[in-house]
């Protein structure tokens, strides 16, 4: 045995035999050794030395590094761990098991060389009973194989986010005593506590449930004890059974105790008061413990109107807040807990009551967060997209709901299950199958939405559908779940933000009994892209935060509308992703790594108490301008967020008149920018009479609309597109283009490179060899040339260019075009020359073939101007059409 084995051995010593008298768990999270693919068997289970296997301590996952690279796909397969460790005899008589919070997906745990268990699905926790299997005062070996490749058995099939593999949460070892709460009931607390008001509306009666299990070979008689004590640790109620619970040896026996409170204190997001429910399992001396359980409960009461929207405690609420995916840089979804917390608590200060867990159950930490915050909570498992139409799939599905909400439901902030996501996504890649089957579809919702309400008639349940109707509508699926969910992108998938009412009076008015709630909207959104002029799909953060406000508006205007969730409140790794930041999906309204993106500060003006105040232009600081001859500046509409009073906007210590935010908490203010830096600072008058204030600084590049006026230094032209593409750290501004005009600069001829039926800007492929997707998915084709008429000179220029089409997507253009098959080498066979001032710099140029698709390609050139000729770049077509995709132009000392 190792060092580091014998130490762990030591550790684990130490706790058990100054603890040992009461029940225990504590994590066993360091010191793993991990080997990445199947490994022989005498290496998998069995002592030896494990030299080449990495060492890693939990939570883990294999996928934090591949998952975000350019490598299509991430490794999906078999990951080992082991672990020794050592109990000391002291612990012989009790129970051991062990507990995972999850790993993903199938997990096989084996102790000392014998298998012990499996667990199938990835988000929910498992127990193992070892007790057999343990020796004491000697090493154990653990060992733990883990599979995270799809499984048509398991959900999820398919979906927008990674399947990291791993144990990517806790592991403890527990230890109780042979009389115990029900510890195999699908990973519970064995204890299920339920608060329920009386018809007084001042009082409430606690109801606790749960079973028990005596392991012991004798007859075991004993009593429970509840106390309920409230945040300050004060009894408020103390109940003992007068009958003693008779076990006879290694019976499992149910039992249930009820109570009455009186007046207790209410629980809200406003005023999130919890209570601790203690219960004892005491001998029938009653002056011993045998185990012992400390749950979170809360009073509170709700109901859903259809036409009146959520109410709790008998007050109307709004539910506003957002989805939230579990992954973060660098560690993939193995988060420590404080990582996790991190989140919500920037969820509360936005000013969300709000959270759906999407798609599936998340750290215990996160449902925590949501009692001790005040934030009510949607939780779901993970059928997403599609399902497998067998008996086996539903078993596991049965499985994943009842573990949800048996481990969760001592949890007051759950309102809402959930066990579907967007299901009839399947006909769109499956549509033979889909169309055989589809009925299946339905009756595994109602079979589920059943097993839901047996496990839990109190609380609610939920499907989220996409926008659809008519399909499900055709399936009878928008009222199999007492609330219905919504997930509506009109505005970004779908053209038409006024199709997001006309849905939901459609939905209202065929359904008046069904709730309805918003359970996503949102946009793309990359932070470096800027349009004064944003369209659909063109991920600007203009039109991410059009999208934003437009909505926000009509959900509060919609008392039919129970609530609604961001999608999503952070970006997340979703490996499949190919937009302008690759494998992310970039809809949050924090970024990746959390930084605030300026949305956060809308969101947080329009639903929280406390002041804000912010210059929304945190990641538009580099700008640049076209600026006529002889003007000293430029009018930039600068956005401020604001639920104060009296916002006054300086320019370099300069007023420039105060406003009132309008209803969506916003003044806009024309600013007259100078060439160079300028201070914006702001200031407003909070509702406490407080001040409050923020500054940002912007730099500003003007290019002279004359390209000969000697203030020229460069310029950069992003083509084919209509917005701006900046890079702050390299000091860069990729502008919008522009047709060519005498005397400035322009593209001649051509047309946009277009998708999605013409309705997205550039591709939605992955760049390969570079970090400037919105510079290199965007593209001009068939354009002539491209001109600047600067001054006599040196020029350094660039051209930049990416073949956007794939061979097979040439193909199937021509196939749609029903194109004479000879033309078909022409527009696979891309091949083009570039001539600069009547000089051939580029022959026969041909990216597919020569640098490969989708690939980044430029190339430098020295141009020597005179005799008043400015830059001419003619593009002659040889195969096909040529294309440019960007163009820079440095004037040289």
């Amino acid at each position: 045995m190792k060092k580091s084995a014998a130490l762990m051995g030591v550790f684990l010593l130490g706790i058990c035999t100054t603890l040992i008298a009461q029940r225990l768990k504590f994590t066993i999270n360091e010191g793993w050794k991990f080997q990445k693919g199947e490994v022989p068997l005498a290496e998998q289970i069995y002592f030896f030395e494990t030299e080449k296997w990495q060492t890693v301590h939990l939570p883990h996952t294999w996928n934090n590094i591949d998952a975000l690279d350019d490598e299509d796909g991430y490794y999906a397969g078999i990951g080992w761990y082991r672990k020794i460790f050592i109990l000391p005899q002291s612990a012989q008589n009790k129970k051991i098991y062990l507990f995972f919070e999850g790993a993903n997906q199938i997990t096989d745990v084996f102790v000392n060389g014998n298998f012990v268990g499996r667990h199938e699905g990835g988000y929910t926790a498992f127990r193992f009973d070892i007790t057999d299997k343990i020796f004491f005062n000697r090493p154990n070996l653990l060992a733990v194989r883990v599979d995270n490749r799809v499984n048509s058995d398991i959900a999820p099939l398919s979906a927008d986010f990674t399947f990291f593999g791993g144990i990517y949460r806790d592991v403890f070892l527990e230890i109780v005593e042979p009389l115990h709460f029900e510890m195999m009931n699908y990973a519970s607390d064995g204890v299920f506590v339920r608060t329920q008001k009386d018809k007084d509306q001042r009082s409430f009666e606690v109801h606790l449930s749960g079973e028990l299990r005596n392991e012991h070979k004798t007859l075991q008689k004993s009593f429970i004890r509840i106390t309920l004590k409230d945040s300050a640790g004060r009894t408020v109620v103390q109940k003992t059974q007068e009958k003693p619970i008779i076990l006879k040896p290694f019976e499992k026996q149910s039992f249930y105790i009820s109570f009455g409170v009186e007046n207790p204190k209410l629980w809200s997001p406003e005023s999130p008061y919890l209570y601790k429910v203690e219960v004892e399992l005491l001998n029938q001396t009653k002056e011993t413990r045998h185990d012992f359980l400390n749950i979170t409960t809360a009073f509170r009461w709700f109901r859903l109107d259809a036409q009146k929207g959520f109410f709790l405690n008998d007050k109307p609420l709004k539910l506003l807040g957002a989805n939230r995916h579990q992954d973060y840089p660098s560690l993939g979804n193995a988060l420590p807990d404080e990582l996790h917390l991190q989140d919500m608590k920037l969820l509360k200060e936005m000013g969300a009551n709000f959270i759906r867990i999407a798609h599936y159950p998340q750290d215990p930490v996160i449902l925590e967060s949501c009692d001790r915050l005040g934030i009510i909570a949607w939780e779901e498992i993970p059928i997403v997209n599609e399902i497998s139409y067998t008996e086996r799939f539903k078993q596991t599905s049965y499985t994943q709901v009842v573990e949800m909400i048996r481990q969760h439901y001592n949890h007051p902030s759950i309102v809402m299950w959930g066990f579907m996501n967007e299901i009839l996504l399947a006909r769109f890649h499956q549509k033979e199958v889909f169309e055989a089957n589809k009925s299946r579809i339905a009756s595994l919702a109602r079979y589920l939405d059943s097993v839901a309400r047996a496990e839990d008639p109190y609380r609610y349940t939920v499907i989220a559908h996409h926008s659809d109707y008519e399909a499900y509508k055709s399936l009878n699926l928008i009222d199999v779940t007492q609330i219905c969910g919504w997930n509506l992108y009109f505005g970004w998938y779908v053209e038409g933000f006024e199709k997001f009412e006309e849905f939901i009076k459609r939905a209202t008015t065929e359904f008046p009994q069904t709730p309805i709630i918003i359970s996503e909207y949102g946009a793309g959104c990359d932070e470096r892209i800027h349009a004064h002029n944003p369209s659909r799909f063109d991920f600007s953060v203009e039109w991410f935060e059009l999208f934003h406000q437009k909505y926000l508006k009509a959900i509060l205007q919609t008392p039919q509308v129970t609530g609604a969730a961001i999608w999503n409140f952070v970006d997340f790794n979703s490996e499949g992703r190919k937009d302008t930041n690759p494998h992310i999906n970039n809809k949050g309204i924090l970024k990746y790594n959390r930084e605030k993106k300026d949305i956060f500060y809308f969101y947080k003006a329009m639903l929280s108490e406390e002041p804000v105040l912010k210059i929304a232009t945190s990641d538009w600081r580099l700008r640049t301008a076209i600026v006529p001859k002889n003007e000293s500046v430029v009018l930039q509409p600068i956005t401020v967020y604001s639920n104060c009073s009296d916002v006054e906007l300086m320019l370099n210590g300069v007023s420039l008149g105060k406003k009132q935010p309008d209803s969506l908490k916003k003044c806009v203010f024309d600013v007259a920018m100078v060439n160079g830096r300028n201070e914006l600072s702001c200031k407003a008058i909070g509702k406490n009479g407080k001040i409050v204030k923020d500054l940002v600084w912007v730099t500003m590049k003007f290019i002279p609309e004359n390209l000969a006026d000697e203030t020229f230094e460069e310029i950069n032209v992003n083509v084919g597109s209509h917005f701006d593409f900046v890079e702050q750290q390299k000091n860069l501004v990729w502008i919008a283009e522009k047709p060519y005009t005498k005397g400035s600069w322009g593209y001649i001829g051509g047309n946009r490179f277009m998708t999605w039926n013409g309705s997205r800007v550039g591709t939605e492929k992955e760049i390969f060899g570079t970090d400037r997707e919105p510079l290199y998915q965007t593209q001009r084709d068939s354009l002539q040339g491209f001109r600047f008429d600067v001054a006599n000179g040196s020029y350094e220029l660039e051209l930049h260019f990416a073949e956007l089409l794939s061979e097979k997507e040439k193909k199937i253009i021509l196939n749609n075009l029903e194109a004479d098959a000879a033309k078909a080498p022409e527009l696979i066979q891309r091949e083009f020359d570039v001539w600069i001032n009547e000089k051939l710099y580029l022959e026969n140029l041909n990216i597919a073939k020569q640098y490969g698709e989708h690939r980044a390609v430029a190339f430098k050139f020295h141009i020597f101007v005179e005799n008043d000729k400015g830059i001419e770049i003619k593009f002659v077509p040889k195969k096909g059409n040529p294309i440019l995709n960007g163009v820079r132009l440095r004037k040289l000392p």
